[in-house]
């Protein structure tokens, strides 16, 4: 029990310092590809707003903005579709593809469901005894890994037994 005690903890370490490094990309990386300009005026409801494209100016470099990708059914990230799905996506991309995928965490069969999906990471015995399994989840991790595509790790939701 201390082996896996361990095992669970040194993954959970990783989560989380995925998860930090993800907020922090999540938090700022959106203000610069967007090109927000700190101190600009508030446009009122009501004022007319005309605007004027000179296609024979360079600005800057063109970033890609099309290179975060999420869904819902994690499930689906290990099936023959999902796996090209994401070569595709990588291949598309001049940039690094990220993809963000929901209930990393949550209990149930592990069987893909339309906007579910679950990986059973956690569950419980008869006994009330915990029980880890990171069969599912390690198979969405290698998916990602076979694809070179990077992941932002979402904790949202998670297994209903400790909840």
């Amino acid at each position: 029990m201390a082996l896996l005690s361990n095992w669970f903890h040194e993954r959970f370490e990783m989560a989380s310092v995925i998860l930090k490094v993800a907020l922090t990309m999540s938090l700022t990386a959106p203000l610069g590809a967007q090109g927000i300009v700190s101190g600009s005026a508030p446009i009122s409801p009501d004022s007319e707003v005309t605007i004027q494209v000179d296609l024979t100016k360079t600005i800057g470099a063109y970033k890609p903005i099309y290179s975060w990708f999420g869904y819902d059914e994690a499930n689906y990230t290990t099936m023959p579709h999902g796996r090209e799905l994401l070569s595709e996506l990588h291949d598309l991309s001049p940039v690094p593809v990220y993809i963000r995928t929901h209930h990393l965490l949550t209990s149930g069969d592990g069987k893909a469901e339309l906007k579910f999906s679950s990986t059973n990471v956690y569950s419980e015995d008869a006994n009330g005894k915990p029980i880890f399994d990171f069969q599912i989840l390690d198979g969405i991790f290698d998916a990602y890994r076979a694809a070179a595509v990077r992941p932002m790790v979402e904790l949202g939701c998670g297994p209903s037994q400790p909840a």
